[in-house]
This record gives structure tokens, C-alpha cells and sequence, in this order.
């Protein structure tokens, strides 16, 4: 089985490596800076010396032998600058001129004369010692001269190999301090991811009202904290919308297959005559209509929470849809003595969505209007096409629902107080499959209701694109 490293461990070691790679990063570099420095602090020094070098030399050789040069520079050696006895000069032949008693110990070859004026810089160890030379021919009196003269940087790079030393006994106690720095921040940091972890842990089904503490810091750790909190708010929301849903449901279903057991013992009872066994058939076929009904809204809605809508994005025409549900609402209308009508456009009225589904919104809505509404009353049909959507409107001149029930009038099982409205009342699903049908197809189920005067439902769905661009042209 493989074990991996903890989050801290991983950022703590990230951690002492990047700061291990900066520091020695930045010491190699300030270590080449110093010793650029160095050498360049000695080569001006150097040529400088040897800019002095050539007006001496052809100033003493003129006229003289060449050996006669030797005297000269032990003689006036000390007008030099500082350290200037680190000179040697040999003739044409290789052949020492002179050679100062304090670089004869460092054993630097004659360099063979080359052209007048040419420079060559080197630095040159020997044993613990480290020079920096230069080598220049000067012509005087017809020769060519070839001149060395040395500075001395053994003291700069003493310090130096010193300095590089240290580092790098005190660089594995730094990568030490680091890591065991890193790993306490790395500590802190995730200090609340620990604490999101535990409570998360304490969360279950029962427990949907625990939140994760969210550290208000504007980071990354506050944003997933208030996602991790969204989240359990909808799992919280979805588990009581169930739990509701199914307690509802129960509820629901209790009655008529109560009233179906009620009668059938009824109907099988010794004393039963034939014409209370055919009463009690009518009742069961009738309960049987009604159960059947519920579970049909139920295994919708179901279906409708499981985002199980088909055909969302084929075309549907919604004035031909309206008409398909005034037909089928039409034999319930004059049943109840209600006058239904409907006012739609001539041209099809096209949108974007499932035909089954919106035409099974449409038929709640008309069924909704034609149950509420007393005998002899109206129920409109409208459909309108706008610049950006279309508006399809029922309209009725029922009881109207009060104030203090349309807030509710979408949710499930509810049912608002309409006394003697419609017999047996209703399940209190069909507005709820309807808004949930919406939803579905992005649209807008909006209700509007005076009490004793009526009510108005609104569906507002987008219109098809190249719909609307026949509408502004």
C-alpha cells in the first residue's frame, strides 16, 4: 500500500528547497561578484602600473645596454606605486633583464615578446599564493621588451574560500531551520483545513445543520469553506425537500387506499347487498382514478428532480399546444358550466423546450383555472409574442386566492383555503409540477389574484431566435 506524505510535510519541504535554491543561488552569485570585483580592482591597478612601465624603460635604455636596465629599476624601483616590485623583464632571447627578488619564488615563465602594445591578463597560483600577472611587449631602442609585472590576491581570495566554507557548514542548519520554520507556518496555514476536515466528518444525514468554519480572509481557504457550506446547504435543503416529499406523500396515499380498504371490506361483507357491492366498485374505481392520479404527479415530479426532461431543445409550436389543451379541458368546462376561450395568434408561436412537458403545464393550469372557478363563469386562453419572449396567459373569474396563500401556491401538497371550491379538492402537486416544468425550460411561472375577483397565471419563455428577429423586422 502506498503512504503518502502530509500536505504540510510536502509544503514544508517545498519550502526549505526553494529557500535552499535562493540562498545558495544568491551566494554563488554575491561570491562571483566579489571575486569579479577583486580582479577587476587588480587589473586597473596593473595596467595602470604598466601604462608607467614603458616611459621608464625607454627613458633608461636609450643609449645604453640593455643589461645597464637592471640597475636602474633596483634604483628606482621605489617610484613605483605600491607592490610594483613584482616585475620581471626579459630581452628578445628570453633571457632575464631583471627579475625582482619578491617574484623569483612564484616561478612565472618568460613570456616570449610579441607585438608592441599587446596585453594578456592571467591569473596564476602557486601554491598557496594567487597572483593576477599581466604580460605586455614595449619596443625601446629597436627591442621589444617582454614585461610582467603581478599583484597579489591571495589575501582577497583567502577571505573568500573562508567565507564560501561557512556557508556551507551553516547551509544544512539553515535547510534544518527552514524546514522546521516551514512546517510550523505550513501548521498554521492549514490549521482551519483541519478544523473544515472535523466538522465535515461530524456531518450526516441527521447533522445537516453543521457548518464548516470559514476563516474570513478573502483566500482560497474562505472561498472553500463557503463552498463547502453552500454545498451541505443544498444536500440540507434536498434531504428535507425529500424527507417533506416523502412524508407528503405517505400522508397522501394513506386516505385513498384507506377508503379503498373501507369499502372493499364493505362490499365483502355477509350482510352486503348487490347494489352495495356496485356502490362500493364505483367508490374503489373512483379512489383508483384519484391514487392513480397522485402517483402519476409524484413519479413526475420525480422524474423532474432528476432533471429527466426530454426534448428540451426541440421545437415546439405553443399556439398549437395551447388549443391541444383547451381541447382537452374543454369537456370538464362545460361539465362545470364554464365558458372557455381562447385568443392566440394566427402565425405559429415557436419555442425551445419538451411538447409533452409543456403541454402538460398548460393542462394544470387550465384544470387549475376551470376547478377554482364557480358555474357560469369565464376561463381566457391568451398567447402574445414580444421582442425577447413570448407571454402565454390563462386568465380566470374563480373565488381568486387569498394574499397569505400565493406565496405558497407552488409548493408541494400545499393547498390554499377554497372552501367549497371544487369537490374533493385536489393533491396539492399539480402547481408544483408545473413551476417545476418551468424551471426545467428556463422559463417564468408568475400568479396574480384578487380574491372573489379571480387570478392570473403567466408563463414567460424566451422565443426562438430567429422568432424574434422576425418580430423587430
Amino acid at each position: 500500500m502506498r503512504h503518502t506524505l502530509s500536505i504540510r510535510t510536502r509544503l514544508a519541504a517545498w519550502y526549505t528547497g526553494v529557500l535552499i535554491a535562493i540562498v545558495c543561488s544568491l551566494g554563488a552569485m554575491l561570491y562571483a561578484a566579489v571575486r569579479r570585483t577583486a580582479i577587476a580592482d587588480a587589473d586597473a591597478v596593473l595596467r595602470s602600473r604598466l601604462a608607467d612601465m614603458a616611459p621608464f624603460i625607454n627613458g633608461r635604455l636609450h643609449g645604453r645596454h640593455a643589461a645597464e636596465l637592471a640597475h636602474e629599476f633596483e634604483t628606482h624601483l621605489s617610484g613605483l606605486a605600491p607592490g610594483g616590485t613584482l616585475l620581471q623583464v626579459s630581452d628578445p632571447q628570453g633571457r632575464w633583464i631583471y627579475q625582482s627578488a619578491s617574484i623569483r619564488s612564484y616561478e612565472i615563465s618568460a613570456t616570449a615578446p610579441g607585438e608592441a602594445g599587446a596585453v594578456t591578463l592571467a591569473t596564476v597560483r602557486h601554491g598557496g599564493a594567487v597572483l593576477r600577472v599581466i604580460s605586455s611587449s614595449i619596443r625601446a631602442d629597436g627591442h621589444v621588451y617582454a614585461v610582467q609585472l603581478a599583484i597579489s590576491l591571495t589575501g582577497q581570495f583567502q577571505m573568500l574560500d573562508r567565507l564560501r566554507d561557512t556557508a556551507l557548514w551553516l547551509l544544512p542548519i539553515a535547510a534544518a531551520l527552514s524546514w522546521l520554520g516551514g512546517y510550523w507556518l505550513c501548521g498554521r496555514a492549514l490549521a482551519p483545513v483541519d478544523e473544515m476536515v472535523t466538522t465535515a466528518g461530524s456531518i450526516s444525514a441527521s447533522r445537516l445543520d453543521l457548518r464548516v468554519n470559514a476563516p474570513r480572509t478573502g483566500d482560497e481557504l474562505q472561498r472553500l469553506g463557503d463552498t463547502l457550506n453552500a454545498m451541505i446547504e443544498r444536500l440540507d435543503r434536498g434531504v428535507r425537500r425529500i424527507t417533506d416529499f416523502t412524508a407528503n406523500a405517505a400522508h397522501e396515499l394513506r386516505t385513498p387506499v384507506g377508503i379503498l380498504r373501507t369499502t372493499a371490506e364493505l362490499a365483502l361483507h355477509e350482510r352486503a347487498t348487490d347494489e352495495d357491492r356496485k356502490a362500493a366498485l364505483a367508490n374503489v374505481e373512483a379512489e383508483a382514478v384519484n391514487l392513480t392520479a397522485i402517483l402519476d404527479s409524484l413519479m413526475a415530479l420525480a422524474r423532474s428532480d432528476a432533471g429527466e426532461h426530454e426534448g428540451l431543445s426541440a421545437d415546439v409550436d405553443l399556439n398549437t399546444l395551447a388549443e391541444t389543451a383547451v381541447r382537452r379541458i374543454s369537456p370538464l368546462a362545460r361539465t362545470r358550466q364554464i365558458d372557455l376561450t381562447w385568443n392566440v395568434p394566427e402565425v405559429p408561436v415557436m419555442v425551445r423546450g419538451s411538447r409533452g412537458a409543456l403541454l402538460g403545464l398548460v393542462t394544470i393550469l387550465l384544470d387549475n383555472a376551470v376547478k377554482y372557478t364557480p358555474a357560469g363563469g369565464q376561463v381566457k386562453v391568451s398567447l402574445e409574442t414580444r421582442i425577447d419572449d413570448v407571454l402565454l396567459q390563462v386568465d380566470d373569474t374563480g373565488i381568486g386566492i387569498a394574499p397569505d396563500d400565493l406565496p405558497h401556491i407552488f409548493e408541494r401538497f400545499y393547498r390554499a383555503d377554497r372552501t367549497g371550491a371544487a369537490e374533493g379538492g385536489g393533491s396539492g402537486l399539480g402547481l408544483a409540477l408545473a413551476r417545476s416544468i418551468a424551471d426545467a425550460h428556463n422559463a417564468r411561472l408568475d400568479v396574480h389574484s384578487t380574491p372573489g375577483a379571480g387570478s392570473t397565471f403567466q408563463l414567460r419563455m424566451a422565443a426562438r431566435r430567429n422568432q424574434s428577429d422576425s418580430v423587430r423586422s
